[in-house]
């Protein structure tokens, strides 16, 4: 299994780091600014 995912992704452009990046980095921002501008 390990085997046919690695080959999988050499393939083709691996995408999903960066799109996981910029969704957690606003949802990030947005849980924990609040709270510091409150305190």
């Amino acid at each position: 299994m390990a085997l046919s995912r690695s080959r999988r992704s050499d393939s083709g452009f691996n995408y999903w780091p960066g799109f996981v990046d910029a969704l957690s980095t606003p949802g990030l921002a947005i849980a924990f600014l609040p709270p510091v501008f409150l305190v």
